[in-house]
């Protein structure tokens, strides 16, 4: 879903897209987010508190 690869003139040493995924304790793929926009990054904090207390229980 997403691509990163090295790339020594990059900042920090990797090229990617701006997307964000979130995973959960057995790899599955419980989101994913268009990291530039504010909507959605509001939307994976939103998600990360949801999966935090899924596993609070």
């Amino acid at each position: 879903m997403v691509s990163a690869q090295e790339d020594k003139a990059a900042p920090g040493g990797f090229i990617h897209q701006g997307y964000l995924v979130l995973v959960d304790k057995e790899k599955r793929i419980r989101g994913a987010y268009d990291g530039t926009q504010d909507k959605e990054v509001e939307q994976l904090l939103n998600d990360m508190d949801l999966l935090l207390a899924e596993y609070k229980k």
